[in-house]
């Protein structure tokens, strides 16, 4: 029966495909697309049957499905009412795209909506779920993904078997900008192999480094190895993606290392003797990749989504290296350009010659915008310039630098550095000085430029004459760490504080060649320092000065003075770490130590800490805390605890008073049960949520049990000398620490358990 005299509507009566039995009000409900827009979708969904009165013209206009249907040769031409038998919620979203309606298109839904579009030929909702996939694949470096892996991977499978060109298009480009999110993902292991290998054959792939590329590919292999078995998945079948590595930009441990992998060990081989030859000679050998007709295997990967270029640990790399990277491709270059770039090479070798100026002019140099960090520490490079000219012309956003056991510092070229990087503001030149305690060390003898300097009566106007003359620019620089750093000096510090001003962050950590006087200047002249890490310096009575009084203290002085206690420096510190410092008498600390009240990290090791100190400080901010091997008392740690209910790290090894107050504290019980604990533990155990704990003198198993409520989450324990935890505390440990993932026990008699520590992280 016919639902208008002029046939202008057509009722559509929808039923689920898979015969769904829907929990619903009732089994039947007619509605019109007239009122489209006005729709409850879910109550309309709770029904078993859905009746449509649509418009009939409208659907032949949008659908190539109803199009045939209504207006072609086909007998239901002249039907009034057809079935429908598909599932229900794509259908009708598919029937409100017609109608003009938006629709909420998810990662979820998406593969639904597009096969409503193709087997209904609803060209407008094809073209909405294109332009939804392009916009949520597009790249805006990740940091709210709005599609995850595991959703991506069936999204590609679908475009792939259903030949839509744009979906698997659109998949790998994401994939393959996104590489380094992507592998932090278990459901990496489940990315099908064409899919992976198209993605590292994709020239968007954006990696940090080549050993990160490396290391997923492995992760890939021996997940799926493993799943099917050798017979089925063949080392050879592999073979392709493995040559897509760049071996020659591996760094040298990593490869070596990567000998023992069946799948990599002839690769490995390979990139072992590459590394060498290039480390070898650098220059030299960068110029005969010139004449090679591609040389992209030695090309750092970068594009424009690349944030971090990390080539750490890598002997081989070199100025010539970084500009060949930085070069446009070689096959654009005439012979002429090509014999012109070699020569420049070549003047690598030799610094002290006269043509050692370079001509940049002639190099075709790529930039690249999205570079915010770099990280060449481990790299041992004869020359400093070219790098640092070359870091300036490709990568002008260059926020960080990490340049760690770069041992040849030419204090002329961190100069030039600060100045030609305008946006850099984090600079890490650290030593690792980890196996020695330069505090504890003698030095007997020592190059000039290296030897700690006398101490002398210094003030900031001795900064101001120093660099005041090179009519340098202000740096941006806000974190500058050089932990470990025998080679500076006073008077690097000196020109660090004038075109410095911004400081924050300062870590001068083992730099044993300043002295007291040196370290005072800087807390003088960056008032804006609120992290100062001076552990195993000449941190003393000079430096406490600035940080509590100012420039108050000192005559002569061109820095701010601080009229009150709220405006001195120390009152706004929230990082001080002092171990070790032992020219801090017991007076200054507890002065300094009074002043710091916005404190969240605070060491203290090997200090002249003591209970009067420690009762100065009034801070209740405090997330990490170090008292190791000093004579504060369990107590007055427990005021300060009480006061501390987010601390996250306790580290009080070589306390021995602790072990005083804990025998004092020993109750023995009617059931000859020894149940004891210290007031610190039953703190700790009250009031914090610990990741990570180091303790010794007065620690037992019964310690960790008062602990219990604050070590749940626990990352980290050690146990030094003097503690005693024993066979019982291992055994609880995997109880109480279920998150647990380092375990260090110094003197402590454990006999064989391993079972003991089954389910430890």
């Amino acid at each position: 029966m016919a639902l208008d005299a002029d046939d202008e509507f057509v009722l559509l009566s929808c039923t689920e495909s898979d015969q769904t039995i829907r929990e619903g009000d009732g089994q039947e409900i007619i509605v019109s697309t007239d009122a489209i827009i006005d729709w409850d979708m879910a109550y309309i969904l709770t029904h078993q049957i859905v009746k449509i009165k649509a418009n009939r013209q409208r659907l032949i206009e949008q659908s190539s499905y109803f199009r045939s249907l209504l207006s072609g040769s086909f007998s239901e031409s002249c039907l009034d009412c057809i079935s429908i038998n598909w599932n229900m919620e794509s259908f009708i979203n598919a029937l409100r795209s017609m109608f003009g309606c938006s629709l909420d298109i998810t990662p979820e839904s998406f593969i639904s909506f597009c096969e409503a579009a193709l087997f209904f030929g609803v060209d407008y909702l094809l073209s909405e779920c294109q332009c939804w996939l392009k916009s949520v694949t597009s790249y805006k470096g990740i940091l709210l993904p709005q599609i995850q892996l595991a959703d991506l991977i069936s999204i590609w499978k679908y475009g792939l078997e259903n030949a839509i060109d744009f979906v698997p298009q659109l998949c790998i480009f994401y994939l393959a900008c996104n590489f380094m999110w992507a592998i932090s993902f278990d459901a990496f292991h489940d990315v099908p192999y064409e899919m992976l290998y198209s993605c590292i054959k994709n020239p968007n792939l954006t990696v940090d480094s080549e050993k990160h590329l490396c290391d997923a590919i492995l992760a890939w292999l021996t997940s799926n190895t493993k799943e099917y078995g050798a017979s089925s998945a063949s080392i050879n079948d592999y073979t392709d993606i493995l040559a897509e590595i760049r071996f020659g930009l591996l760094p040298l441990s990593f490869a070596a290392v990567k000998r023992r992998c069946n799948f990599f060990s002839e690769f490995a081989d390979r990139g072992i003797s590459t590394i060498l030859t290039l480390a070898s000679y650098p220059s030299a050998s960068s110029t005969n990749i010139l004449d090679d007709e591609d040389f992209s295997h030695l090309r750092i990967r970068l594009t424009k989504y690349t944030k971090k270029v990390d080539l750490s640990g890598c002997p081989q790399f070199s100025p010539a290296l970084l500009l060949l990277s930085v070069l446009h491709s070689s096959h654009s270059m005439d012979p002429i350009l090509k014999n012109k770039i070699k020569q420049q090479l070549l003047t690598f070798e030799d610094p002290i010659g006269p043509n050692f100026e370079i001509s940049w002019q002639i190099f075709p140099i790529l930039t690249f915008e999205g570079v915010q960090e770099v990280d060449i520490s481990n790299c041992q490079m004869p020359l400093l310039k070219p790098v640092v000219e070359c870091f300036s012309r490709s990568f002008p956003s260059l926020k960080t630098l990490k340049a760690a056991n770069y041992l040849k510092l030419p204090t002329a070229m961190l100069y030039q550095l600060v100045q030609r990087c305008r946006l850099l503001n984090d600079v890490d030149l650290s030593v690792d000085i980890s196996p020695i305690i330069p505090a504890k060390v003698s030095i007997k003898f020592s190059h000039p430029d290296v030897a700690p300097q006398r101490s002398r009566r210094i003030t900031p106007m001795d900064a101001v004459s120093f660099s005041y003359n090179l009519g340098l620019q202000l740096s941006n620089i806000t974190n500058l760490t050089l932990e470990g750093r025998t080679d500076i000096s006073d008077r690097h510090l000196f020109f660090f504080t004038e075109f410095c001003p911004s400081l924050c962050y300062v870590n001068l950590r083992g730099c044993i060649s300043l002295t007291d006087d040196g370290i005072s200047v800087v807390l003088l002249k960056c008032i804006k320092l609120h992290s100062i890490l001076v552990c195993d310096t000449y941190f003393g009575r000079n430096s406490v000065l600035a940080l509590c009084y100012g420039a108050s203290k000192f005559e002569n002085s061109a820095a701010p003075k601080f009229e009150d206690f709220s405006q001195s420096l120390a009152s706004r510190l929230q990082v001080l770490h002092m171990g070790g410092c032992k020219s801090v008498t017991e007076t200054f600390l507890s002065e300094l130590i009074s002043q710091t009240p916005m404190l969240k990290s605070l060491c203290l090791r090997e200090t002249e800490l003591v209970d009067h100190a420690l009762d100065k400080f009034s801070g209740s901010c405090l997330e990490m805390l170090d008292v190791s091997n000093t004579k504060v008392s369990g107590s007055a740690v427990a005021q300060v605890i009480r006061r501390n209910l987010g601390l996250k790290c306790f580290i009080a090894r070589d306390c021995r008073n602790f072990l005083q107050e804990e025998s004092k504290s020993v109750t023995e019980k009617s059931n000859a049960f020894s149940y004891h604990y210290s007031e610190l533990y039953y703190e700790l155990g009250k009031s914090c949520q610990l990741e990570e704990i180091a303790v010794g003198w007065g620690f037992s198993f019964f310690s960790l049990e008062v602990l219990r409520p604050a070590i749940r989450m626990l990352r980290t324990i050690i146990i030094g000398l003097g503690g005693s935890f024993g066979e019982d505390g291992l055994k609880m440990l995997p109880t109480l620490c279920p998150w647990l993932e380092t375990l260090i026990l110094y003197f402590q008699v454990i006999y064989d358990c391993y079972q003991m520590l089954k389910g430890i992280g």
